[in-house]
């Protein structure tokens, strides 16, 4: 199956829809891999590849059938379920899209100081057809936008954290990580050495503030899991700025600087 695409003054062009099917699908795998990377995630690697295929069966009958763009949110959609199951469907969908515009205004940005732009608005350069010098644009653009977010992520991963829990007040260090996502009623845990959180309690070691704390938080890795105790405190900021978290105890010492974790907050 070809599709014919004719261009004023120009000869036409021909797309294999077994190309527009692999070219399609590497883009889908190069978008959610980069994901994955940039938010330290373990890919599931089967899911992705069905997802991926999806993209490519759709972008065939797209070019086939002429149908409307608006669905490929939907389609985004769909593979983001594909992928991630029913967590977070709408969130992953988003924030698939932002590095979707992040990667194309890389790409055209590119294209354009190299003075392809002509071309490309008569129509005679495609970002997954014809044009070896727009693919490889826009593949290069993937290791681009992920190193500036490594570098973004690693300017604001460390963060200063203070806590105030009957009277008592803690000041340390702690380290950003996405892949923090406890909750305790609603609120998100920050995760604290029993070295850094000690002076808030009353307690010797960490052994008895386990055994006679009120409340815990369940918590799993893939080293494993457990419950932990988890304190609601008076007063909770990080970098200067007040926020509502909950504060859970670990036994366990962080490598580095730090001696804690947060996830979003």
């Amino acid at each position: 199956m070809t599709t014919a695409i004719n261009h004023e003054g120009r000869r036409d062009m021909k797309i294999y829809a077994d190309e527009i099917f692999a070219l399609n699908a590497f883009s889908a795998a190069m978008l959610i891999y980069s994901y994955f990377i940039i938010n330290k995630l373990r890919p599931p690697h089967k899911r992705i590849v069905a997802a991926c295929a999806l993209c490519g069966v759709y972008a065939v009958s797209e070019t086939i059938f002429g149908l409307p763009r608006l669905l490929r949110v939907a389609v985004l959609a769909a593979m983001a379920y594909t992928v991630f199951k029913r967590g977070g469907v709408i969130r992953h969908t988003a924030l698939l899209m932002l590095i979707c515009f992040a990667v194309e205004g890389i790409t055209l940005a590119a294209v354009s100081v190299t003075g392809a732009a002509a071309e490309l608005a008569q129509g005679g350069v495609t970002l997954f057809a014809s044009e070896p010098v727009t693919a490889a644009f826009y593949i290069l653009s993937y290791p681009t936008f992920i190193a500036a977010q490594k570098i973004r992520n690693r300017r604001k991963k460390y963060r200063k954290l203070s806590v105030t829990y009957r009277d008592r007040k803690i000041e340390t260090e702690i380290l950003y990580d996405s892949g923090n996502l406890l909750k305790y009623h609603g609120k998100p845990v920050i995760m604290i050495a029993w070295e850094a959180a000690a002076p808030l309690f009353d307690c010797e070691d960490f052994d008895r503030l386990r055994d006679t704390s009120e409340a815990y938080v369940i918590y799993e890795t893939i080293n494993g899991g457990g419950a932990v105790p988890v304190i609601e405190p008076e007063r909770c900021a990080i970098n200067g700025s007040e926020v509502n978290a909950a504060v859970a105890v670990v036994a366990r010492k962080f490598k580095g600087k730090y001696c804690g974790i947060a996830g979003d907050i």
